[in-house]
């Protein structure tokens, strides 16, 4: 992936994942549904840059 892109992508992907374990401490005091269609939401955007990686992994091979 272009070199901007993918520290994009990984500045991103560091943040999602800071997000879902904000989320997970709020599961455990009692916040499950809203913790849930976070960590849910968090893992839709986790599943799109693996996507755009692939891509990117995919046209750089063409």
């Amino acid at each position: 992936m272009n070199s901007s892109i993918n520290l994009f992508a990984d500045t991103i992907e560091t943040k999602i994942n800071q997000i879902v374990e904000n989320a997970r401490v709020l599961q455990q005091h009692g916040h499950e549904v809203m913790a849930g269609n976070v960590i849910e939401q968090a893992h839709v955007v986790l599943a799109a840059l693996e996507v755009l990686r692939q891509k990117e992994i995919d046209i750089r091979g063409t």
